[in-house]
């Protein structure tokens, strides 16, 4: 959720983990149960963002715990994530994206790999 992922950062972790896994349990990327989740996330993340502030101030209380996910620039990724300047059909748009990108991602799968064959977590 912040900066850091198992095993470090490699450079190219997923937006979101939606493995093939998941996604079969769904059924695939056309059935209700897929649209049914994208609408959920969707909608859960519509309402956090007015309580953006909130959460990056909690966040901040944490930044000096020394917990390896905060490395320095957390809060503003945070910020940004949350798409502060977008309006409500941006920011749905925005996150209809991320699903649809890291749905059944190369990233995924190979981020995946390299954190067994690294840390011996499976896949």
């Amino acid at each position: 959720m912040f900066e850091s992922s198992p095993g470090g950062n490699i450079g190219f972790e997923p937006d979101i983990k939606l493995t093939a896994e998941m996604i079969l349990i769904m059924g695939d990327l056309n059935a209700p149960a897929f649209h049914w989740f994208k609408e959920l996330c969707i909608k859960g993340y519509l309402a956090l963002r007015p309580y953006r502030q909130h959460f990056i101030t909690l966040v901040a209380l944490m930044l000096d715990t020394g917990l390896p996910c905060f490395r320095g620039h957390t809060l503003e990724q945070l910020n940004a994530r949350l798409k502060p300047d977008a309006s409500e059909a941006e920011a749905a748009r925005y996150m209809h994206e991320v699903i649809n990108r890291c749905a059944l991602s190369l990233r995924t799968r190979l981020y995946d790999y390299i954190q067994y064959q690294q840390n011996s977590i499976p896949y």
